[in-house]
This record gives structure tokens, C-alpha cells and sequence, in this order.
């Protein structure tokens, strides 16, 4: 396509131009770049506290346990983002859980055992260290003349990812921010009459799961790969993009629950032989978003609740469309029954053989 296989810099896309100083020098005798001179660190303070008494109503026990966490990498987290140097990203996160309990002896036969417990989990990864130049300074048209909006916003301004078939430039793309937390109660009752051992109790926890993606490829990407002249470069230089990419933010609130009761016998019916028998009773609804985002597809069927959307793409609170996404099932029950024999050699028919 080009004399002498130079790209002459009249036919330079300008936001290429700008690109190449991104590119770091051969400094390897087989005609590459190499460098350890960018370790990645991980800092993890993790402690935890227990204390337990013992009190009028029982054994009291509670425990905190605390893990915050910073993991700076110099490239990217392994999928997107540069894989030279000057593209430093983060990840960063906290998990937490508080349990405490209560173990209640009720008269000689019968005890109660209480439990309660919040967990908080926190993950964000894809973090930039720095904020890089906008999109209109790196040469790209403004948005009104055909060029790229910028759909992370201020905030996460940075380069756009640049894909060549060897390497990879540019910020890494997507900050993915994770939260979610558990608070449970259980409580566990049991009782000895005679040769039985009885025990009932109950499970409850509540689910909350909230991700998001304020920058979710914002700042876009663009993938070259030699299609137009030969070479991925070269295309880079001429502008020729093999495909692009962009996203919007995007986030979802997710709430579900969980419900389970039980109760069981232990019957020793003879020294050597144990019955167990009971029945538990448990629901789980599928998760539920706080704001109805979590779309369905039912044909022919225009969405009230978004009424700009296609038809047959239908959300929660729309005709047919329950908030849990799926009919939850309350007729779930599970029977068991065990069996537990210990053979007496000692005497008898198992003695004679």
C-alpha cells in the first residue's frame, strides 16, 4: 500500500500520532521490550477479636473479624489495559463479619442455641492510579462532528485501550465496584424425653448484592490487527480500526432472601440401633433489583414500566413479570429418614458366623 513500507505522516491519523509515544523502546537483543523494574504489591491487614462470658443466661460468644486489602498492579489485571509500563491500576477491598451467639441451658434436658451474624464484603478493581488526558485532547473529534463521547465521565478520564496483536496499550477499561452483605439469625432448639432426642430451629438470612460499573469501557477501545495494510501498526497509524468498543455505566441492586425451618426425632429405639426422622421446610426467591432493572423477554408484550422499551423486553411490575424474575416456590419440602446400626458380635446369629 506504501512505498518502502513507510507510512508517510501525511496519511498519520492524529490520535495515532499522539499514541506512539505510549510505545516503549527494543531494548532486548532478540528485538523486544522487557522489564522487572514494576513489581506488584499486595498489602493485607487482617485481624480479628473474640470474646466470650459466661452470664445468667448462658455462654455469651462474639467475634469481629476485619480484612482491608490493597493490590496495586504496574499492568493490567489480565484481561484488557496496557501490558507496557506507565498503566498502573488497582484493586482494593474490605471484608468484615460480626457474629455473636448465645448457648442457653434450659433445665437438665433441654438447650437453645441462638446465633446472629452480618457479613460485609467490598471489591473494586480496575481503579487507575492517576486520570489521563481527555478524549478531545488526544485528537478525536468532538461528538457533535462524529467523534467519541466520553461515557466515563470526568472522573475516569484516561486513554482509551489500544489492541495490537502482541501487545496491548492504553488504561485499563472497566472499574468493576462490588458490595454485598448478609445479615443472619438462626436459632436451634433441642430437647431429650425418654429415648428421643427432639430439635427444631430455624434459618433466616437476608441477601443485599449491589455491583456497578461506573466506568464500564467509557473511554472505548479500539483493536487493530493488519487487516487493511499488513501490518497492526500500520493500521494503527492510517487509522484503519479493525473493531471498536464502548460502553455505558451500568449497576444493579440485587436483594433475595432465604427462609428454612426444620424439626427432627432421634429415637434410640435399642442400644445398637437409632432412628432418625424429620422434615425441613425451605425458600429461596430468585434475586430482585431494588429499581426493576433485571430485564425478561416475553413476546409481544410492550413493558409498562419502561414503555420505551422494544416489545417482548419486559421488566418487573409489568403484567406476568414478578419481582424475583421467577415465580418463588413456597411447597418446598425435605423429608429424611437414617438409619444407624452397630452389629453385636459378642452373641447371637453375627457371634455363631
Amino acid at each position: 500500500m506504501f512505498p518502502n513500507y513507510i507510512v508517510p505522516k501525511t496519511a498519520w491519523d492524529p490520535v495515532a500520532a499522539n499514541t506512539l509515544a505510549l510505545i516503549p523502546p527494543i531494548n532486548t537483543s532478540t528485538g523486544y521490550f522487557s522489564t522487572s523494574a514494576y513489581p506488584a504489591t499486595l498489602q493485607d491487614d487482617e485481624w480479628a477479636v473474640r470474646l466470650d462470658g459466661n452470664t445468667h443466661i448462658g455462654m455469651i460468644s462474639g467475634y469481629y473479624h476485619n480484612d482491608p486489602w490493597n493490590n496495586p498492579e504496574p499492568f493490567n489485571p489480565g484481561y484488557g489495559g496496557s501490558t507496557v509500563p506507565g498503566f498502573p491500576n488497582n484493586t482494593v477491598g474490605k471484608a468484615q463479619l460480626l457474629t455473636l451467639s448465645i448457648s442457653t441451658p434450659l433445665g437438665g434436658s433441654m438447650v437453645n442455641q441462638f446465633t446472629a451474624s452480618y457479613t460485609h464484603n467490598t471489591n473494586i478493581t480496575g481503579l487507575s492510579t492517576k486520570t489521563g488526558p481527555t478524549l478531545s485532547s488526544l485528537g478525536f473529534a468532538a461528538p457533535n462532528a462524529g467523534g467519541l463521547y466520553e461515557e466515563a465521565g470526568s472522573g475516569y478520564a484516561n486513554w482509551p485501550e489500544v489492541q495490537l496483536l502482541h501487545f496491548t496499550l492504553g488504561q485499563f477499561n472497566s472499574v468493576i465496584a462490588q458490595y454485598d452483605q448478609v445479615s443472619q439469625v438462626q436459632d436451634d432448639f433441642s430437647k431429650i424425653v425418654g429415648t428421643h432426642t427432639l430439635k427444631f430451629g430455624g434459618n433466616f438470612h437476608a441477601d443485599q448484592f449491589w455491583v456497578g460499573h461506573p466506568n464500564n469501557g467509557g473511554n472505548g477501545g479500539f483493536n487493530f490487527n493488519g487487516g487493511e495494510t499488513g501490518l497492526d501498526l500500520a493500521d494503527m497509524m492510517v487509522g484503519s480500526v479493525n473493531y471498536w468498543f464502548q460502553g455505558a455505566a451500568s449497576a444493579l441492586s440485587l436483594r433475595s432472601y432465604y427462609i428454612g425451618l426444620y424439626g427432627e426425632d432421634s429415637w434410640r429405639v435399642r442400644p445398637n440401633l437409632t432412628l432418625n426422622y424429620g422434615v425441613r421446610w425451605e425458600t429461596t426467591p430468585y434475586w430482585s433489583d431494588s429499581h426493576n432493572r433485571n430485564p425478561d423477554l416475553i413476546l409481544g408484550l410492550q413493558s409498562t414500566t419502561f414503555p420505551t422499551a422494544p416489545a417482548g423486553y419486559v421488566f418487573p411490575g409489568d403484567p406476568g413479570v414478578p419481582a424475583h424474575f421467577a415465580n418463588t416456590n413456597y411447597a418446598n419440602f425435605g423429608p429424611r429418614l437414617g438409619v444407624a446400626y452397630s452389629p453385636n458380635f459378642s452373641s447371637g446369629f453375627l457371634h455363631t458366623i
